[in-house]
């Protein structure tokens, strides 16, 4: 009797440490993921380049999978770019991975689309990522982060031309100084190294422009560029004397490239195509500004540019 009650015994206690087994599940830890750099890496007057790089770990045991991840790109709070991308990444157990989200933004989609930061020199950012993976028993699992930071905000400088000096105007030909007008919007230092093109008046040809030295445009001011040309009737036509010496409105149309640097650590030289055009202020000797003769308002003003850019002239 005793030894088949303790063969009851046996078998119970095998039953039940059987049935505990067969319920006991492994612990699956979430994986660890963490933001290692983001990095700039292209600048310039159109564009910025970064790269986030992620580092994950796997805690577990057991071996997981990355299928993708989604991320949203916003810009003071408002999302600017959005996606998802299925790059399928397979961790060991207890292993680790990189991994590395490229972005590349406009800056003029994001002055067109960001009106907060229009007059701003650098914008806060947010990079929210979610990441996708298969975990063993627990399924399929999204697990998100974020990372925030500061770029700057890079804007093409402004070219205008703002008058048409007529210096001198003869039977054969007419002296004509040409007033250019520069911004730079930017909190740093540009240097033009080359200025190039093409200057129609009227839609006629009148000059091709060139700056033969470098010019330094101060961070956030106007500068003033001069430009003196000589004008052959012979050679132009009786059309152009008409119109200096008439009322009639004369209009511009210039079109070359100029090649900048900047004193921004990381941003590129860059040539940059010029095609601005519009109406343009004819000043000759006989008429006044405020006053003032517009002979000596106008040397006054670009004088010191002549005689840096293409040496003195002659009054």
């Amino acid at each position: 009797m005793i030894p088949l009650f303790r063969k009851l015994a046996y078998i119970t206690l095998i039953l039940i440490l059987a049935a505990s087994c067969a319920s006991v599940k492994p612990v699956i830890l979430d994986p660890e993921v963490s933001v290692t750099e983001v990095r700039v890496t292209e600048l310039s007057f159109y564009e910025i380049s970064l790269e986030m790089e992620l580092l994950i770990t796997n805690p577990n045991p057991l071996g997981i999978d990355l299928e993708g991840f989604d991320y949203d790109f916003l810009i003071n709070d408002a999302s600017f770019i959005r996606g998802n991308q299925e790059d399928k990444v397979s961790l060991a157990a207890h292993g680790k991975s990189s991994l590395v989200i490229p972005f590349t933004l406009n800056y003029q989609n994001m002055y067109q689309t960001m009106v907060s930061i229009r007059d701003s020199r650098e914008s806060d950012y947010k990079i929210v990522t979610g990441l996708h993976f298969v975990l063993p028993v627990l399924g399929e699992q999204r697990l998100e982060l974020a990372h925030e930071g500061q770029i700057p905000l890079i804007r093409l400088p402004r070219f205008s031309f703002e008058s048409l000096y007529v210096s001198s105007l003869g039977l054969m030909g007419a002296d004509i100084i040409i007033l250019m007008k520069v911004q730079n919007p930017n909190s740093f230092d540009i240097n033009l190294k080359e200025f190039q093109g093409v200057l129609k008046v009227n839609k006629q040809k009148w000059a091709e422009l060139d700056v033969p030295e470098t010019v330094f445009f101060p961070s956030e001011e106007w500068r003033d560029m001069g430009f003196q040309i000589r004008l052959e009737f012979l050679s132009m036509g009786r059309t152009v004397r008409d119109l200096l010496s008439g009322e009639e409105a004369l209009f511009y149309d210039y079109q070359g490239q100029t090649l900048l640097e900047s004193s921004l650590e990381g941003l590129k030289d860059a040539y940059l195509p010029l095609d601005v055009s519009g109406e343009i202020e004819l000043i000759k000797p006989a008429s006044t500004i405020e006053g003032q003769h517009s002979s000596q308002k106008i040397e006054d003003t670009i004088e010191g540019n002549l005689l840096n850019i293409f040496g003195a002239y002659s009054r």
